[in-house]
């Protein structure tokens, strides 16, 4: 049976992992900083100092997901240390393990659109230049450039995905969910931007099933894939979509005022996922509507 660790699995991205590994009937194993004792897996509270090392010489893991790290650009534009810390020191701490336990385990690597920056054109390919705006950015790059160098110099088996706008429920932050609450109950909101922006979005489903095909198909050659859909949206397109469900339908005034570190357009080229099967599951507009029924049930 294969064996799936999947760090960070309390987070967004790592929940959904892990409810998608069970309902498959794997092995599921999973780290993470907070309590759970009513985890359905076998899991392991992550404390300061945890031997991965130890880890992986007593786990047969067939696969390892770091779904773990920072994922706040304002944070780490204010606490880049610390962002450091979270992005770039513990993938190096898993890496090293798995260098000295001497096991088979592949692993996969969560990173970032965030690399890019403003790219110099759209659609953006793997192989584009990366040039990072934000602390968050170049530590991202960084440990995509650490997964390199353990797969050359140590042949640690690796892939690197690049999720752009990652959306669905369980998000407790970012565009729809401070969308909800600023909104709830008011006639008129005001946001940032122009509302020119645009974003390729990716349902959370569609996002797991890209990270499946990539564990079980790609050559781990710490190649980069882009996980997205090929679907520029305006950030205004978004935000109508989003508050049509509200009654009364209020107003979006956008003020201009940009936020540092965020880019301003994104479309994927997805050529590279597509030849290993994707295809795009949950459409925008029922992703948004399942997302606004998730946070108003709260």
């Amino acid at each position: 049976m294969n064996h799936i660790l999947v760090i960070g699995s309390e987070g967004f991205i790592g929940h959904h992992l892990v409810k998608f590994y069970l309902k498959n009937n794997w092995q599921v194993s999973g780290i993470d900083r907070i309590d759970n004792p009513s985890a359905d897996y076998h899991y392991i509270k992550l404390l300061s100092g945890i031997d991965f090392v130890d880890l992986f010489i007593n786990n047969n893991f067939t696969y390892v997901i770091n779904a773990a790290g920072s994922g706040n650009v304002g944070f780490s534009v204010e606490h880049p240390i610390s962002d450091f810390e979270a992005n770039c020191f513990e993938t190096a701490r898993i890496l090293e393990a798995l260098r000295l336990s001497r096991k088979e385990s592949r692993y996969l690597h969560i990173s970032s659109a965030a690399v890019y920056g403003n790219p110099d054109k759209l659609p953006i390919a793997e192989q584009d230049k990366l040039h990072p705006l934000s602390p968050y950015g170049w530590h991202k790059m960084m440990s995509e450039m650490l997964c390199r160098e353990y797969y050359e110099l140590y042949n640690i088996r690796s892939c690197i995905i690049r999720p752009f706008s990652v959306y669905g429920p369980g998000l407790r932050k970012q565009l729809f969910w401070d969308l909800y609450h600023r909104t709830s109950g008011k006639t008129a909101i005001e946001l940032f931007g122009t509302g020119d922006e645009s974003r390729d979005f990716i349902y959370i489903d569609d996002l797991v099933q890209i990270i499946h095909l990539l564990i079980t198909n790609s050559p781990m050659t710490a190649e980069a894939y882009n996980a997205a859909n090929g679907v520029e949206i305006r950030i205004r397109e978004a935000v109508s979509e989003f508050i049509r469900f509200f009654d009364p339908v209020p107003t979006a005034n956008f003020n201009g005022k940009g936020k540092k570190g965020d880019p301003l357009n994104w479309r994927a080229d997805i050529q590279s996922i597509s030849a290993l099967g994707y295809q795009q599951k949950v459409t925008f507009e029922e992703g948004i509507e399942r997302t606004f029924n998730w946070i108003n049930g709260l």
